[in-house]
């Protein structure tokens, strides 16, 4: 409910009603609605980390650049399958909640630091592997995706197509994490 229709406009009320709980019951599990958004928040962390670790710890699929590429296009398809529509369950919390929030502010800029941290492990693993410079920022090149990404998404839900997302891809892969020809020395 939170993810469709935000977090301001999803009430205390509406949750218990759709969980067929009475509202006392809220309260038993969660100590106020922001306590409730911060459990989303992780949940919705833990879903993306599991996709991150599943596409990481592939080992039998060659090249980090590769498996960092099929992790994105996951969601890709995910997103083309549901007509482009809900965007980045953390995106769209941080957009909605961190002027009026610092309690929340803080856990989103904690999770989108921690999601950005795997996509270095990617990176990491590519710059040892060989497959992007020695001297690449890590830190920053994983920045940059991250953050073109969430762009993306927030495009690809504003024009009701994927054509932001193909566009993340190209840059991304095909120009900034190009193969590079690997040499013999």
């Amino acid at each position: 409910m939170v993810h469709k229709n935000g977090y301001n406009n999803t009430s205390i009320n509406d949750i218990c009603k759709a969980a067929g709980v009475p509202k006392g019951s809220f309260y038993y599990y969660f100590g106020s609605k922001d306590d409730y958004a911060a459990q989303i928040i992780s949940f919705y962390y833990d879903f993306m980390f599991s996709m991150q670790k599943k596409h990481l710890d592939n080992v039998e699929e060659k090249g980090a650049i590769k498996r960092l590429r099929d992790f994105f296009n996951d969601f890709k398809h995910y997103f083309q399958d549901n007509k482009c529509s809900g965007g980045c369950p953390i995106g769209n919390l941080a957009q909605e909640l961190s002027d009026s929030s610092e309690f929340l502010r803080e856990k989103l800029a904690d999770t989108l630091e921690a999601t950005k941290k795997n996509i270095e492990l990617f990176l990491m693993e590519a710059k040892a592997q060989n497959e992007i410079p020695s001297e690449a920022d890590i830190q920053g090149t994983a920045d940059f995706i991250f953050n073109s990404w969430e762009g993306s998404l927030m495009r690809m839900k504003v024009t009701k197509s994927i054509a932001p997302m193909e566009l993340f891809d190209m840059m991304i892969f095909d120009i900034l994490l190009k193969e590079r020809k690997k040499t013999n020395k």
